[in-house]
């Protein structure tokens, strides 16, 4: 497959998966289970096809580097100069916007795993406090006591 065909498919998947990162922010933002498993899953198909296109790249490119005569893992920059001409500007740019692409994911990814430690915190506080976990000691028996209600809201509310 072509190089950059693949590289355009890439960019194109990152955007998705951005687009998909910044549903799972808005659903986490609105405390919307729904939502939320909805970006998730779509996060995983787009990660999925995201992994699969890279795999396939990076085949395309140890094969250049073979017919190229270049060592072992060079890099995108190392097989341009062998790209035709009228193919290397472009072939520049897509890489830039490939970059580009990957730096706003990564961006989105850190504020959606802050706000997911921050919900699961909240979530955890507040189960801790309605079913009141923890209280247990040892009575004077050797067994364990309960320590009283079972949760911190009274029965009646």
């Amino acid at each position: 497959m072509d190089l950059y065909l693949l590289m355009e498919k890439q960019v194109s998947t990152v955007h998705n998966l951005t687009a998909a990162v910044e549903r799972q922010i808005a659903a986490l933002r609105q405390d919307s289970l729904n939502d939320l498993n909805n970006a998730l899953e779509e996060i995983g198909a787009h990660g999925v096809e995201l992994a699969r296109l890279e795999d396939t790249r990076l085949g395309v490119q140890i094969e250049l580097e073979k017919v190229l005569g270049l060592p072992e893992g060079a890099g995108l920059k190392d097989l341009l100069p062998y790209a035709p001409p009228d193919l290397q500007g472009p072939m520049t740019a897509l890489r830039d916007r490939l970059k580009d692409a990957l730096r706003a994911l990564q961006e989105a990814n850190s504020i959606a795993q802050a706000m997911s430690a921050c919900a699961l915190q909240l979530h955890t506080t507040m189960l801790r406090l309605l079913t009141n976990r923890g209280g247990e000691t040892y009575g004077a028996g050797g067994k364990i006591d309960g320590g009283g209600a079972a949760g911190s809201l009274d029965r009646s509310v």
